[in-house]
Parts: C-alpha cells; sequence; structure tokens
C-alpha cells in the first residue's frame, strides 16, 4: 500500500479534517473553515495514514482527528473529486462524483451515519466538484457537465435542491473552485480546457456575471502564453474575489518557464 503523510497543518481550533480516496492513492486535508491543500507523501509530520493498493475498491473514506487518534469511517464505495466543506456546528459536507454511475452526489453527516444524496442524474455529471456553506450552512456546489460541456450549480434552499447551467462553455471544464460571500452570493473560478482559459463566474443576484481572468495567447508557434488549470480563489473581508494560477510562457523552441500568478 501507498504511504501519505498528513502536514503540520491546524486551524485555531487545532484540528484537521481528512479526506481519502483510497484507488487512486490521494489524500486531501482540509483545515476546519474549507482552507484544502493537495498533499505529497511527505516524511516531516507524526500523522500518517495508509492509502490502499490501486486495485482496491475506490472507497470515499473521512477521518477526523478525536485529539488523540484519527477517527476513520466509510462514507461511500466511490467518491471522486470530492470536496469537502466544514459548517458552523462542525458538521462535514462533502460534495463528489459517483464515476460508476457517473452522478453528483452529496453527503453529510448525521449523528453517527452518512446521510447521501443523489443531486444530479444527468449524464456524466459532477467531476471538479467544488462545495461551500451559506450562512444557514445550506450546501452550494460547482460542477462540471461532461455531457453537455457546461459549469453547473445546485443549491439547497432547505427544502429542495435548485440545479442550474452557469456557462454553456462548450467545452470542458476543469479545475472548480467555489467560494460564498458574506452576503451569501457564490463566486466561481474555473478552467476551460480548450481555449485554455481561467473564467470568473458571479452571481449578482439575479444572473449570472462571466467574465475571462486570462486566456492564452499564442503569438507564433514557440512564442505564446498558457493558462494552466491549476487555480484557486479567496474572498477577503469585501467579498473581492483573490486568485492564483500557473502560467506557462514559452519563448523560444528550447526555452520556456513556469510563473505563479496573483490577480485581484
Amino acid at each position: 500500500s501507498l504511504v501519505a503523510a498528513l502536514p503540520d497543518v491546524v486551524d485555531v481550533h487545532q484540528a484537521v479534517v481528512v479526506l481519502v480516496l483510497e484507488s487512486v492513492g490521494r489524500v486531501k486535508a482540509l483545515a476546519r473553515r474549507g482552507h484544502d491543500a493537495d498533499l505529497e507523501a511527505v516524511a516531516r509530520s507524526p500523522y500518517k495514514m495508509c492509502v490502499a493498493p490501486y486495485d482496491s475498491p475506490p472507497l470515499l473514506k473521512y477521518a477526523t482527528w478525536t485529539g488523540s487518534a484519527w477517527q476513520i469511517s466509510i462514507v461511500d464505495s466511490d467518491g471522486r473529486f470530492n470536496s469537502l466543506a466544514i459548517d458552523k456546528n462542525d458538521i462535514p459536507h462533502i460534495s463528489y462524483y459517483d464515476n460508476a454511475n457517473k452522478h453528483l452526489k452529496y453527503a453529510k453527516l448525521s449523528g453517527s451515519a452518512w446521510v447521501i444524496q443523489t443531486i444530479d442524474m444527468a449524464d456524466s455529471v459532477g467531476k471538479y466538484t467544488s462545495i461551500g456553506l451559506d450562512s444557514n450552512n445550506y450546501p452550494h456546489i460547482a460542477y462540471q457537465d461532461g455531457g453537455k460541456l457546461a459549469l453547473k450549480y445546485a443549491s439547497w434552499d432547505g427544502s429542495a435542491w435548485k440545479i442550474e447551467t452557469v456557462d454553456n462553455a462548450q467545452e470542458t471544464v476543469q479545475k472548480i473552485n467555489l467560494r460564498m460571500d458574506s452576503t451569501d452570493k457564490p463566486h466561481i473560478l474555473y478552467y476551460c480546457s480548450t481555449a485554455k482559459k481561467l473564467k470568473y463566474a458571479k452571481w449578482t443576484g439575479s444572473a449570472w456575471s462571466l467574465e475571462d481572468v486570462k486566456v492564452s495567447v499564442k503569438k507564433a508557434e514557440n512564442d505564446y502564453t498558457d493558462v494552466e488549470a491549476y487555480n484557486s480563489l479567496a474572498l477577503d473581508k469585501n467579498d473581492i474575489p483573490h486568485i492564483c494560477y500557473i502560467e506557462y510562457t514559452r519563448t523560444s523552441a528550447s526555452s520556456g518557464s513556469s510563473h505563479l500568478v496573483y490577480s485581484v
């Protein structure tokens, strides 16, 4: 089996929450209020978690630190492209992709049991999920519609799920980041892989406002700037978005470099 070490990352409550998708050997650790980081297998931490071999069932697991040990539970039999948020009552909410059925699913811990819902059953929906919670602890999920090549958004209003299309991009949407602002409006950062551009969407209260953050530019065969898929989004106390992403610049047949770019 693979061994992945958890980092020395804690929030103000001295707690770390972990999601594990065993079949791909990937560990994701998230501080309590939703700040996430994908981890490499590093040996500097005293906390270690074993990840099952690639040919095992792709179980989605949830682990939380009790103060003295890791408590681990199985959430579902599959759960790729998962995203985790912890509400004001310290209850975990998880959005994820059911690879077997190609549906978007959502899980919430209720006492000691996981309550699971299938949110969107359209064809090939739910990859690259990103979940956020509003002031009522209601979940909001942004995700890829692989069948219709669009960015979609699902929100819970307390009694039912509302599903809508944010951007009918007509190309593959990847690396989606959702953040809820102080007025419960969603902000979404995402990557369009065909055009190689980074886009930003915001709900104004009546409609979705879409804009290009950065578009790849090609001047010649060996003179171009590509925006890469990896990105991150954060909102400050005034709900102003802050964005970082990777940009690759090619200047000749044998020369090029990548840069981490910050935008506000």
